[in-house]
């Protein structure tokens, strides 16, 4: 599933942590290797803000770090010798146990993730045993980038809201109190940031008109809606199976089963 990129993708980013700093400046930087002009690396290609090619500047940096290192060390200071700072920005290096996309896999499929609300006005998470409802429920008919209401056969809280609908978007994301896309009338990742409260079980660009479907059942205790074999926009063969599960005591499930 395109959601192993993704979350590879987060997981290598997340290893970049912002913090407020001051750069103690060498003075001078003899070891400091020059930049080809000729380099073949092209400035756009852009991996979590580090352009390919860059790595003897980093490099360079890395030795300053290893500079700044001893100095602290004379005054008593101690600083953990695998990050560095560069540009206000801890760099983190791997010591091969965290996650580089192509050596260790990241994968949530086959899996279910049981999101239950704590006291922190926040949500638990676990991956519990997988849970998948084969029992699809009604099609909603959803077409690409479009939306349906279903209504809920409970008060679903979230976040201490009580609602009785949901509207169910076809690019794997439900939201609560109107429709995800309707300022562009498509898919734009910038909706994910919206006012709107929403659950994102999956959100990507799916496209129900190339195959699949779309899918909602309503229990008594639970509502489960399901993207079930829905292709990426323009990539046909790339099915997604997605079970989203509300449950009348405000968990919900996210189910990634394709």
């Amino acid at each position: 599933m395109q959601l192993r990129n993704i979350l590879t993708q987060l997981a290598i980013c997340s290893l970049v942590i912002l913090f407020s700093t001051t750069i103690v400046k060498a003075k001078g930087n003899p070891i400091k290797p020059k930049m080809r002009s000729n380099s073949s690396a092209s400035a756009t290609e852009f991996v979590c803000g580090v352009y390919k090619g860059s790595e003897r500047e980093i490099l360079w940096h890395y030795y300053q770090h290893q500079a700044k290192l001893k100095n602290l060390e004379k005054t008593g200071a101690r600083l953990n010798s695998r990050d560095f700072v560069l540009n206000d920005v801890a760099v983190i290096e791997d010591d091969g146990s965290v996650l580089i996309s192509g050596v260790n896999p990241f994968d949530t499929d086959n899996k279910t993730f049981h999101f239950v609300p704590n006291a922190n006005n926040g949500y638990s998470v676990t991956n519990i045993a997988f849970s998948f409802d084969s029992d699809l429920g009604s099609n909603l008919n959803l077409d690409d980038d479009t939306n349906a209401t279903a209504n809920l056969p409970f008060t679903f809280t979230y976040y201490g809201v009580n609602w009785n609908d949901i509207h169910v978007n076809a690019n794997g994301i439900i939201s609560f109190g109107g429709d995800i896309n309707t300022s562009s009338g498509a898919f734009n990742d910038t909706d994910f940031f919206s006012t709107l409260p929403k659950i994102a079980a999956y959100f990507m660009d799916l496209n129900p008109e190339e195959g699949g479907g779309v899918f909602a059942k309503a229990e008594s205790n639970k509502m489960t809606i399901t993207w079930n074999q829905v292709p990426a926009f323009a990539a046909t063969t790339d099915l997604n199976t997605i079970q989203l599960v509300l449950h009348d005591d405000g968990s919900f499930n996210v189910t990634f089963n394709g």
